[in-house]
């Protein structure tokens, strides 16, 4: 299963995690309404991970064939970033050079339940379990191999070798002991090597014990090549930066936004939305993203519940019909915040 896909010049990168599907269940249950089709999903840690690395059309790899690694058994929802660096000038132990690595940052799951929901969990769930860790994956990429023949090509001459290109992984470093979900970085760094990451995170920093995400975590990877000429470490190449958010408010996921005419690569903003379960509200916080701890700097409070969400973007422009209506029609301040409204119906079955 496949939910997310990070982005270099040359490759695109795809983390398959071992998941199967349960067809039983799917034609027991799912067709009569007993269950989600995401029920019908089963993690299988027996199974290694999948890393494809797919040369973009009109990138340097145009014309290669496709790399497929193995990685440990995890499984992603969300990737932070990835990007391509010279390799080691040493050879591996067969004698084979090393030209390249890849390096991808990306929140993996320990396991996952899609059964999961806010009708069956306790707090047991956070205990142990479907950790999610911020993990950086290195992989030693060999030469690539010739692109095979399209399956309408008549030419065999080429059929001969591998169908895909290999690479080993190298490195697999834990950048946070907190759980975290939601990871983002500055949009002007994607596929290069980052500096800055902005998730959330739990409260707990525990090694077994979690919990939801009520804190926002800028992370700065004092190295950004961290983990590829050496072991990683924690406490000597990555500085945390923590906001809590405090008891009883659950944040959603960061975007980071980039001041005009940025001086460096956290000089800009993070938005997050925020449930206050105290009031049954919604709020937006926004954070100088160079000074997470100081916290918000402005908060927008709403006047309604804000359902809690998975991903959201960030426009510049005014996009909100009602507002925009009323400042071309020259009423000046808009004080009314248009209320929340469900896009649609749900009825049971």
């Amino acid at each position: 299963m496949i939910h997310d896909i990070a982005v270099t010049p040359d490759y695109y990168v795809v983390v398959a995690g071992p998941v199967n599907f349960d067809a039983a269940k799917f034609a027991t249950q799912y067709l009569t309404s007993r269950c989600s089709i995401a029920e019908c999903l089963v993690y299988d840690p027996s199974q290694t991970t999948k890393v494809h690395l797919v040369p973009r059309p009109q990138g340097a790899a145009a014309g290669t064939a496709a790399y497929i690694m193995d990685a440990p058994p995890m499984f992603t929802f969300h990737h932070v970033n990835a990007f391509t660096t010279a390799a080691p000038s040493s050879s591996d132990g067969n004698g084979s050079r090393r030209t390249q690595q890849l390096v991808l940052d990306t929140v993996a799951w320990d396991e996952v339940a899609f059964e999961n929901n806010q009708y069956n969990l306790t707090p047991a769930y956070y205990s142990g379990g479907a950790r999610s860790h911020l993990r950086r994956l290195v992989f030693n990429l060999d030469p690539p191999n010739p692109a095979p023949p399209s399956p309408n090509s008549r030419s065999s001459s080429s059929r001969a070798g591998s169908s895909h290109s290999t690479g080993r992984l190298v490195g697999d470093y834990k950048l946070a002991r907190r759980c975290v979900e939601f990871p983002c970085v500055n949009w002007d760094v994607h596929g290069e090597a980052h500096r800055h990451i902005y998730t959330v995170a739990d409260r707990v920093d525990h090694e077994y014990y979690w919990g939801p995400t009520q804190v926002i975590m800028k992370l700065t990877l004092n190295n950004p090549l961290a983990g590829t000429q050496g072991p990683l470490q924690q406490e000597r190449d990555v500085t945390p930066q923590l906001w809590d958010a405090g008891p009883r408010r659950l944040i959603m996921e960061p975007l980071f936004i980039p001041r005009c005419n940025p001086t460096a690569e956290d000089d800009g903003w993070v938005l997050a939305t925020v449930h206050n379960a105290a009031t049954g509200k919604g709020q937006l916080v926004i954070l100088d993203a160079q000074d997470i701890p100081a916290g918000p700097v402005a908060t927008v409070h709403l006047q309604h519940f804000l359902p809690a969400g998975l991903h959201g973007s960030f426009d510049p422009e005014l996009v909100v019909p009602e507002l925009q209506q009323r400042l071309e029609g020259g009423q000046g301040q808009v004080s009314a915040v248009p209320a929340w409204r469900e896009p649609n119906v749900v009825r049971a079955l």
